[in-house]
Order: C-alpha cells, then sequence, then structure tokens
C-alpha cells in the first residue's frame, strides 16, 4: 500500500510540467512503438525465486483515437533458470508472457488514466515433468505520467492494478535522441495470481527505444 501511495504521488508531480515520453499526444492516427530488453530479470513465485535464462524482450503500441483516447498493446515474454534451492526444493526452468490491452484517457499533457485486461500464460518444464498453469485474465485500471527534465531527458511512471492480484510498477528515463526517437531505461515490477495460493512476480531493469510518429 505504501508503494502504491508513493508512485501515485510522484505520478501527480508531473501534473504542471511539459510533454515527454511515453506518448501522450493521442491525435487520430499519431502511434508510438516500444521494443526493449530486460537484465538479469528475477522471478518470484511466492517463497521461490530463479532469474532469466535468455534476454527478456517486452514491445508494445500506442495509438492514439480522438485526441482524449488512445489504444495500446504490450507484449513481455520471459525465461527462467532452474531457480535459487530452498529446503522445499526450487522452481523448475520456466516460459511465460504477459499480454495487455489497454484503453487510455488523457486527462491533461502530462497524466492519463487506463483500463484493461491482462492475459498471463505460464508453462515448466525440466525434461522430466510439464506443467502449464492456468491462463489467467485480469482487469486493471491504472496511471500514466510524464514530466520533461530538461536537455532531452524526461522521466516517467506508471503505476496498475487490478483482479488475480494484478499490480504493476514502472519508474523510468528517457532520452531523446531525435525528436521521434527516445531511447529507455526504467525498473518495473509485476505481479499476477499464477495458481491460487502462488502469485507470479517479475521485476528487473529494462532498456529500449521508442518511435513516434
Amino acid at each position: 500500500m505504501k508503494k502504491t501511495t508513493l508512485i501515485l504521488m510522484f505520478l501527480m508531480m508531473f501534473c504542471s510540467s511539459s510533454f515527454a515520453s511515453p506518448l501522450m499526444d493521442y491525435s487520430p492516427g499519431k502511434t508510438a512503438l516500444d521494443f526493449s530488453v530486460h537484465s538479469n530479470t528475477q522471478l518470484d513465485v511466492s517463497s521461490f525465486k530463479a532469474h532469466s535464462s535468455s534476454i527478456p524482450i517486452e514491445w508494445g503500441i500506442t495509438v492514439g483515437l480522438d485526441g482524449k483516447f488512445a489504444l495500446q498493446y504490450q507484449q513481455f515474454s520471459l525465461m527462467t533458470n532452474q531457480g535459487d534451492p530452498t529446503s522445499q526444493g526450487s522452481l523448475r526452468p520456466a516460459s511465460q508472457n504477459f499480454k495487455e490491452i489497454n484503453l487510455l484517457y488523457k486527462i491533461d499533457k502530462n497524466l492519463s488514466v487506463f483500463v484493461g485486461a491482462l492475459r498471463h500464460t505460464y508453462h515448466t518444464t525440466d525434461g522430466y515433468y510439464d506443467w502449464t498453469a492456468p491462463t489467467v485474465t485480469a482487469f486493471q485500471g491504472g496511471l500514466v505520467g510524464v514530466a520533461e527534465l530538461g536537455n532531452g531527458f524526461s522521466a516517467y511512471g506508471v503505476v496498475a492494478a487490478g483482479t488475480k492480484s494484478a499490480r504493476k510498477y514502472e519508474v523510468g528515463l528517457s532520452y531523446a535522441i531525435l525528436p521521434e526517437l527516445d531511447i529507455d531505461v526504467y525498473y518495473k515490477d509485476q505481479k499476477v495470481l499464477l495458481s491460487n495460493p502462488d502469485y507470479n512476480r517479475v521485476k528487473g531493469m529494462g532498456y529500449g527505444i521508442t518511435y513516434k510518429f
């Protein structure tokens, strides 16, 4: 609860700032394409921990509809190694996907709210045992805030919460190398129910680009 309150305060501070990444211009057809990779992303399933076995990839697209609304799709794919050993065993190697579709509404040039759906899939195998978790579909809502810091730099934050224990925090820094192209560095922490009572949580740094046209 404290994390959520702090991030909401962080987002609300942006309301009097200038335009920055991510896309906040929802003019019809205005589009942003995002692509990023993650490093050493950590997976937590209840009390068990594991780390990414390959480079996790995240991508998304946001399209303006009418000046006030935009439609967004995001996908995050992650594969993990055998988990850290514990007295109760360890996580098997696993692959998973987070897929989101959101409808955004612009409150002002620096703050948007959104509602949408999250779909999560999870499959684990070690050559001896295969298990696929039930597909989880959660409904969520949240805020996106942006602020220009000067000299081409901007900061942004995302906070979301929903059903099936879904929640996400993301805080990032962007640098505009061209008017239509940003490079991004961010920290992301996302959680959703895996199989009751276990939850699935991934967290780590991301590095990417955003192209707007």
